[in-house]
């Protein structure tokens, strides 16, 4: 009489309206994707799609980062689909992002290289070996401060 594959919703034949559930494995997600609220709300029909939904409304929210010396820093992120909200795709579209990244990511690698150097960590053992090590860390420091930075480059 009825032919049923897995997965399927039993509509009774008798009933003059079919109204199915969402079913427990599906999520429905609504909210605001922009900053500004609507003026007008608008019912939209015919989007069927998440990509069609997102060419529609084209959400996208200004943010503002505070640099190293303060100042703040004004960027627009766009969303053009769901993957756009993972942190990757975020900095990858922020010039300010990608700078903190990369500086993140230098430092890290800083860091693993220092924790690793044998010889340094037997020199920072001991308190004399620190001592001259920070003062020679200083006088680099003034000297690359203090230099032309065409020579620094070359």
């Amino acid at each position: 009489m009825f032919n049923f594959d897995i997965g399927g919703n039993e509509i009774k034949p008798e009933a003059s309206e079919g109204i199915i559930d969402i079913p427990y494995n599906r999520t429905l997600l609504a909210q605001k994707l922009t900053q500004e609220a609507a003026v007008n709300p608008e019912t939209v029909k015919g989007l069927k799609t998440v990509e069609q939904v997102f060419n529609h409304y084209k959400p996208n929210v200004e943010v503002e980062f505070e640099s190293v010396e303060g100042m703040p820093v004004k960027e627009t992120l766009q969303f053009r689909n769901v993957a756009d909200f993972r942190v990757k795709s975020m900095v990858a579209q922020s010039p300010f992002l990608r700078a903190q990244d990369a500086q993140f990511q230098e430092y890290t690698q800083i860091g693993r290289r220092l924790k690793g150097h044998r010889v340094l960590q037997t020199a920072l053992t001991n308190a004399d070996a620190r001592a001259a090590m920070v003062d020679t860390m200083k006088a680099l420091l003034a000297e690359l401060e203090s230099a032309d930075p065409a020579e620094v480059a070359a």
